[in-house]
């Protein structure tokens, strides 16, 4: 095994504070009904008990429920693992068979970094997205199974597998005049094509990424953008769009 990641569960900061949430949420009702209760009870006597408590009790048991499971999804979801082999990737999905895709299975994959503008020990300064595409059609979002802290060397090296297969072959197509797919975007030795519009070179003046987006710089007009993390294989489509222009 080359690298593994495995989604991790709560901190034990977010432990703690679901708990202490829990705890409100649960004894406040019961507080709060027994007062409540009481003073129904002093003034109309035992009959009026059960009707008056009655409420305050389903809401509390409805708010342990909510705590309950919310606490087994986390514990779920931190099941999820990604294993990379030499010749082979398996996910392991939570409560699911595991998925073994080959290389030649995977055509291609998004990653995009975001700024969040704040970093503290239970929020990462970069929000990380990574989609994984395969031959089948399936779109597996990477993050359901890989921590924060390790998407980037995963991603780095899948691309670093990845594209070497893939380019040889995508150059050929281009240079003989195929369109050839990156999510929403089209290039062809003609131009680019997107949402059914074909944008020839002559009308586009540069290609780049600037904040997660692909901007596609026209001479006459507002600017085209599209988000990075919907691009599969972006290094290839930048290197394509050099061959394809000049």
């Amino acid at each position: 095994m080359i690298l593994s990641s495995q989604k991790p569960g709560l901190s034990r900061s977010n432990l703690l504070l679901l708990g202490l949430l829990g705890l409100l949420l649960i004894a406040a009702p019961a507080i709060l009904g027994l007062l409540q209760t009481y003073q129904v009870y002093i003034r109309y006597g035992p009959a009026t008990v059960l009707p008056t408590y009655h409420p305050w009790i389903v809401s509390s048991l409805t708010s342990l429920a909510c705590l309950l499971a919310i606490g087994f999804y986390k514990h779920i979801q931190s099941k999820g693992a990604i294993f990379i082999y030499k010749d082979v990737i398996v996910i392991k999905p939570p409560l699911r068979k595991s998925l073994h895709l080959t290389w030649e299975q995977i055509t291609g994959i998004a990653f995009s970094q975001e700024s969040l503008g704040i970093r503290t020990k239970n929020f990462p300064e970069l929000k990380l997205k990574a989609t994984l595409y395969t031959r089948k059609g399936q779109r597996i979002l990477l993050n359901n199974f890989c921590a924060h802290q390790d998407m980037i060397k995963i991603v780095t090296y899948i691309k670093a597998k990845l594209y070497p297969r893939l380019e040889p072959e995508l150059r050929k197509h281009l240079l003989a005049g195929q369109e050839i797919t990156f999510g929403p975007l089209r290039l062809t030795h003609r131009g680019i094509a997107l949402r059914r519009i074909q944008y020839p070179w002559a009308e586009i003046k540069r290609v780049t990424i600037h904040q997660g987006c692909l901007l596609i710089y026209l001479r006459q007009g507002n600017p085209l953008l599209l988000p990075v993390a919907k691009i599969p294989n972006i290094e290839l489509l930048l290197s394509l769009i050099k061959i394809a222009a000049s």
